[in-house]
């Protein structure tokens, strides 16, 4: 009877443990993953580097299409991105990625360590990048942008 007693609370701890290892490990809004942990490939060949590399400036709103919050980003070669407050000055660093005309950004602001993604196209004429933008990993729960080189 102890044996079996014993057996039955050694299966009920497996399971519990199983239980809490499989749960999903979703990341809140205010986890600081880093840049580097975001895979992003090396800048496509198919665009010029002169068309996509240089200063972008625009706004960003929230999903409730709150008050624009302006934005630039200095676009770098081989992949690098800082982050430009309104007086130019960097608060941010991160990585960028264009495959075709579609533009995708990782970055991190140096302060909080908040992260950011921005996905979004890459329109010729006028030199525009458009599309949204979320919190961590996530291109979407955080809402829209644009920006004009």
């Amino acid at each position: 009877m102890r044996l079996l007693k014993l057996l039955c609370i050694i299966l009920m701890a497996m399971l519990i443990s199983a239980a809490f290892l499989s749960c999903s490990k979703n990341k809140d809004l205010n986890d600081t993953t880093s840049v580097s942990e975001v895979p992003v490939t090396d800048p496509a060949s198919d665009h010029e580097p002169s068309t996509i590399t240089g200063l972008w400036s625009g706004k960003y709103f929230g999903i409730e299409k709150s008050i624009p919050v302006s934005i630039s980003f200095n676009i770098k070669s081989k992949g690098e991105l800082e982050v430009l407050n309104t007086n130019k000055n960097v608060i941010g660093a991160g990585v960028w990625a264009l495959n075709g005309n579609s533009f995708k950004a990782a970055y991190t602001i140096t302060t909080s360590k908040k992260y950011y993604s921005f996905s979004g196209e890459l329109f010729a004429a006028p030199n525009k990048l458009a599309g949204s933008w979320g919190y961590n990993s996530s291109f979407v729960d955080g809402g829209t942008w644009s920006m004009t080189k």
